[in-house]
């Protein structure tokens, strides 16, 4: 065999000779066309049930859009509007002639032209295809400020090459308020808290100290009593001796004024009046070059008050005013005026859990052009001892605050630094008139009356001091250390008992478990109970037991004098 006989067989497929195919070729090439055909006729199928199952893309889109539970735009790469949902017209109030084909910044006359959003369209959406929980806040035309939360991303289109924008938006105003009054809240908690362990703390310290002051104050003026006669007046150490227990006690005073427990006698009375009574002595004690500048109306409004206690108010608010000032920086205002209680204002309000209870509120305003208050400082105001002044001052204020609480009142603050401070207390107003008071001397009880007084107190040396006054007084006096004991020596000898002197704190057996017994024994016991804290303070738990009198500690030999009397005496 030749070499051109051992060539492929090659055969044409055209009638001119151009190219020719070995049989294996040829069968690839069928092979390929036929796979082709295949993945054509696939295509085609595909493209078939696409057509039946999303006629209408642009429809079907659409819908999807609609679901979506936040408001929702579709915007173009050049921030034009292309669709928006239901909730989008809703929460915003437009419509779609207002919205479709705008661009953004153009919807609703501007509204949305918003710094903060076009840097986040502008300059961070290109960088990154999407962005998430972004806050802004703005003044809508038609629904007013809110605070909308924003999620956008970019989806690019392969068949177009165009790129769009899906930007939903939250309104989440009411959360947000929602978060900001759970902070206010947390915040008054924090108050509260605060000053319930102040309270207790100072109440502490006032009951024991007060023990331990009366005992001093009894036997000092026993002492003074106790000279020579003939010897006037009293040596100056125990005068001075006296003077200083007298002081320490109105400091004890004024920590029991800043709980709102000490002694009040409420009467009617002209809120200008008082003013206008206390204003020249205000005014010669202010340092040189103030002027208290005065606005107070007559009559003045009517307050249902302790004209002692509003006194202190006044004098501590102008105190504060004048320390705030210098010498040449003019003066303080005082005003007196009527404030409608939807006026009074919730910022910077103590005690800050204070509701109104009425219309009208009587206020007393003090404005000093002084130095200000730093905003960080506005909180401790009216902590006991607190001071940005110097070491050792801060009660004036405790106390102004002690009484507008005892009083069912309230206090503002309102202060720009460098410039002034203005502070308003408001009082409950009474719609009652002030009565004439009769032109009639009061009668002072006169004579001593004799008895036997059983007198009850756990404190060994006030127990002691009293029972020395008493003796003094003429009566014969039997002691217990304790409320059990104090039970067991009257159901002996209460047909000799005149009367009981009780304390109210006492361990094993309190001041209301002791009454409680005593009057099981005999109803009509004549009980004076006595406690450091003010009588509506003591009293509170004793409905149906009420003793037939009380006496703040610490009191003097006369104060125990006249409450035994006008008990013994019916009075």
């Amino acid at each position: 065999m030749t070499e051109n006989d051992k060539r492929p067989e090659k055969i044409s497929l055209l009638s001119e000779d151009i190219e020719t195919f070995s049989l294996e070729e040829i069968q690839q090439r069928i092979n390929n066309i036929t796979a082709r055909q295949i993945q054509l006729e696939m295509q085609i199928k595909e493209l078939q049930r696409a057509k039946i199952e999303f006629p209408d893309a642009r429809e079907y889109a659409e819908n999807i859009v609609e679901t979506v539970r936040e408001p929702l735009l579709v915007l173009t790469s050049e921030l034009q509007i292309l669709t928006a949902n239901q909730n989008f017209y809703a929460t915003f109030k437009v419509t779609p002639e207002d919205t479709i084909g705008n661009f953004i910044y153009d919807l609703g006359n501007r509204q949305w032209d918003i710094p903060r959003l076009r840097i986040l369209l502008e300059e961070i959406l290109p960088k990154a295809t999407v962005f998430n929980d972004y806050e802004v806040e703005h003044e809508f035309l038609n629904i007013g400020r809110k605070i909308i939360l924003l999620n956008a991303r970019e989806i690019y289109q392969k068949k177009s090459g165009s790129h769009i924008i899906l930007l939903a938006m939250e309104d989440i105003t009411e959360r947000r308020r929602a978060e900001n009054n759970n902070i206010k809240l947390e915040a008054q908690n924090r108050q509260l808290q605060k000053a319930e362990s102040l309270g207790v703390m100072a109440g502490a310290i006032a009951h024991h100290f007060n023990n331990k002051l009366g005992a001093v104050i009894g036997n000092l003026e026993m002492a003074i009593e106790d000279l020579p006669q003939g010897v006037e007046p009293p040596p100056k150490n125990l005068t001075a001796a006296m003077q200083a227990a007298l002081k320490a006690a109105e400091v004890s005073g004024l920590m029991l004024t800043y709980l709102g427990h000490s002694a009040a006698k409420h009467e009617l009375l002209d809120l200008s009046e008082i003013c206008r009574r206390n204003l020249p002595l205000l005014q010669a004690a202010a340092i040189n070059g103030i002027v208290i500048k005065a606005n107070l109306p007559f009559p003045g409004p009517i307050i249902n008050a302790d004209a002692n206690q509003i006194q202190q108010v006044l004098t501590n608010l102008i105190t504060n005013a004048w320390e705030a000032i210098s010498a040449d920086q003019g003066a303080i205002d005082l005003t007196v005026k009527i404030v409608s209680s939807i006026d009074i204002s919730e910022i910077n309000r103590f005690p800050i859990n204070w509701q109104s209870q009425g219309s009208n509120y009587a206020c007393l305003e003090v404005t000093d052009a002084g130095c200000g208050i730093a905003s960080e400082d506005i909180d401790k105001l009216f902590d006991p001892f607190f001071s940005s002044k110097f070491t050792g001052r801060g009660l004036g204020l405790s106390v102004v605050l002690g009484i507008v609480k005892a009083h069912e009142g309230a206090i503002t603050v309102e202060s720009k630094m460098g410039r002034r401070s203005i502070f308003r207390v408001f009082l409950p107003m009474s719609m009652e008139e002030i009565p004439r008071k009769p032109d009639k001397t009061i009668q002072h009880l006169a004579k001593e009356r004799g008895g036997t007084v059983l007198l009850v107190d756990d404190e060994d040396m006030l127990r002691e001091m009293i029972k020395n006054m008493l003796m003094r007084l003429g009566f014969t006096v039997i002691t217990a250390s304790d409320g059990i004991e104090a039970v067991e020596v009257y159901r002996q000898r209460q047909d000799e008992i005149c009367c009981v002197i009780c304390d109210l704190t006492m361990p094993l057996m309190g001041g209301y478990e002791t009454v409680k017994a005593l009057k099981v024994i005999t109803p009509r016991v004549k009980v004076i109970l006595s406690s450091g804290y003010n009588k509506e303070q003591a009293t509170e738990r004793f409905a149906g037991l009420e003793p037939a009198g009380f006496i703040q500690k610490p009191y003097s030999q006369k104060e125990l004098a006249v409450e035994i009397w006008k008990v013994l005496d019916g009075k």
